[in-house]
């Protein structure tokens, strides 16, 4: 699980993991909804966290590494 949206860490928003072969990523609807995350977007002038996460959920995926 990368995000979650309780502190519980039981409702995943982003849970990402390697399957045989390949990887797997899973986002639910709007995973910058978690509080860290809304918090941190409106204090940087980057672009919006969905399309971060969707670019590094993407990059990931295709076999590249973790990026920071």
């Amino acid at each position: 699980m990368l995000l979650s949206y309780d502190w519980e860490h039981r409702l995943g928003a982003v849970v990402a993991a390697e399957y045989g072969r390949g990887r797997a990523v899973a986002i639910s609807p709007h995973p910058e909804n978690t509080t860290h995350e809304t918090t941190a977007w409106r204090c940087s002038t980057s672009r919006a966290p969905s399309a971060e996460i969707l670019r590094a959920a993407l990059y990931w995926s295709a076999g590249g590494g973790a990026r920071a």
